[in-house]
């Protein structure tokens, strides 16, 4: 994704607050950007040319990747312990967001060899 250095530095230090937030289900964009030091539509413009997606949907992404990496590999946490510890709102709202990514369900894919 990252064009130059300094564009994989920005996206090593988004991936670190995103990190650092992720069982924070306050955490949104103005927090994004207030950690960074841009504004909200600097942040938008930069995720926009370097990702071609809005900072929202990285965020998400984000949890998401982790999300699968969770079900695969700690099959005795629950569903719902997951989205919660990754910072959903509600299981319904982590499953909804899962299943729009993968195009499948949290537990339909924990129970596949993918």
């Amino acid at each position: 994704m990252a064009h130059t250095p300094i564009d994989q530095k920005f996206l090593d230090k988004v991936n670190a607050i995103i990190d650092r937030h992720l069982d924070n289900s306050d955490f949104d964009i103005n927090l994004l950007a207030k950690e960074l030091g841009v504004s909200r539509s600097s942040l938008y413009t930069k995720f926009k040319a370097l990702t071609g997606t809005s900072p929202n949907e990285f965020v998400i992404n984000s949890k998401l990747k982790r999300a699968a990496t969770l079900l695969k590999n700690n099959p005795e946490l629950q569903i719902a312990d997951i989205a919660s510890q990754l910072g959903f709102s509600s299981p319904r709202y982590f499953s909804q967001c899962f299943k729009t990514q993968f195009h499948i369900s949290p537990a339909e894919y924990r129970k596949s060899k993918v």
